[in-house]
């Protein structure tokens, strides 16, 4: 089969959408970097509310600290949503990390 024409656009389309798709899938950020930027996201929203504007700047002040861009964010959290057992995963071992930082802190 030839790839001129219309059939050589069409295969283009479908090979530059594919190509994106799979990019936009490994956007993720790693777990363990993951929990970190989590773990940091939902102590500053306890710390000063759920004030939607003081929230952006956190998230925004988050993603520079951690050297990740808001899509990488939003697609990891994506993936966690599409995955609930990972999710579930995910949860537990971050929870078990901040009651490790509070045992440590109550210690002394």
């Amino acid at each position: 089969m030839k790839f001129t024409g219309k059939n050589g656009f069409i295969f283009l389309l479908y090979l530059s959408g594919t190509i994106l798709f799979f990019a936009g899938c490994n956007d993720r950020i790693p777990e363990e970097k993951f929990r970190s930027v989590y773990k940091d996201l939902l102590v500053a929203q306890d710390s000063l509310g759920r004030d939607p504007e003081a929230v952006t700047k956190i998230k925004e002040g988050l993603y520079k600290k951690h050297g990740i861009t808001g899509e990488q964010f939003d697609q990891t959290v994506r993936y966690y949503k599409e995955n609930p057992k990972e999710w579930e995963n995910f949860y537990t071992s971050l929870i078990k990390e901040l009651e490790g930082k509070v045992g440590l802190r109550n210690k002394q």
